[in-house]
């Protein structure tokens, strides 16, 4: 960096150096110039009682019918549980095509036929 200050060219630079690339060395001038932001902070994923990683088949229904049955906002329900989204319309869409037996966590779900009338009631 102190050879592109002294001679105001990159091509001299690279030309001097031998490396590193066109791109490399703009892409270090770039950096030079506007430093990266610090990225935020993660969220931690919380498995507790409360907030579990992996909700009961309860916890699921209840809130697919809250964001589809009952029309609250998908956003506002994702974000006061705690469950994305991305989550909700995955279990919406399990939910729709095979009822709520497809909600069940893999450790949860019985062995052998399905009971009937699994499915109480069809959202929109």
């Amino acid at each position: 960096m102190q050879l592109h200050d002294e001679f105001q060219s990159v091509t001299k630079v690279i030309q001097k150096l031998g490396y590193p690339s066109r791109q490399g060395m703009y892409k270090w001038l770039r950096e030079r110039s506007n430093p990266p932001e610090d990225k935020a902070e993660r969220k931690r994923i919380n498995n507790s009682k409360e907030h579990p990683l992996h909700p009961s088949v309860e916890t699921k229904f209840a809130i697919l019918e809250r964001c589809f049955m009952k029309g609250e906002n998908v956003q506002l329900v994702s974000e006061e549980t705690g469950y994305s989204r991305t989550s909700i319309y995955r279990w919406r869409k399990l939910y729709v095509s095979q009822g709520v037996a497809a909600l069940m966590n893999e450790k949860d779900r019985p062995r052998g036929e399905p009971e009937e009338g699994s499915r109480p009631q069809r959202m929109k």
